[in-house]
């Protein structure tokens, strides 16, 4: 047991990571629950085919407090993709994250503006930002978490 804050927590799994499911009315999401000193991060999806470890995901401390509006939404994208350019063999500027205009809506990855099929989800909240994503029919297992 140890204090997230000034919450305890008891963690079964290793490397304080929890293992579990949701029962949602659109069928089961596997999820992972992460616990670090300054945060708790959790990644889910439906139809992992290879499990929750073939998420791609990581958490970032921004490097400064906000200096503009939007700041953590920029900051966020580009290491986003940085990180995609990495595992598509792309330079950065091949890859766009767009989202509809005038709704809410998922964002969407593009290569040279074409939808690349790549499922992400981006957020930010405070001093962090944090994504995941899933290359389809790749076969990437990897984890990629801050120290703090």
């Amino acid at each position: 047991m140890f204090r997230v804050g000034s919450y305890k927590a008891r963690l079964p799994g290793e490397d304080n990571c929890i293992l579990g499911f949701v029962d949602t009315p659109g069928g089961k999401i596997d999820i992972k629950i992460f616990i670090a000193c300054e945060y708790v991060h959790c990644i889910g999806a439906k139809d992992f085919s290879e499990g929750v470890d073939s998420l791609i995901w990581k958490v970032d401390l921004l490097p400064q407090p906000e200096i503009t509006p939007g700041y953590e939404s920029i900051f966020l994208r580009e290491a986003v993709k940085k990180h995609l350019s990495m595992i598509l063999n792309r330079i950065p500027e091949d890859i766009d994250i767009r989202r509809s205009e005038g709704r809410v809506s998922p964002p969407v990855v593009y290569l040279r503006d074409e939808p690349a099929g790549v499922d992400i989800s981006l957020s930010h909240d405070g001093k962090f930002t944090a994504y995941a994503f899933i290359i389809p029919g790749g076969n990437v297992s990897s984890c990629d978490k801050i120290s703090l």
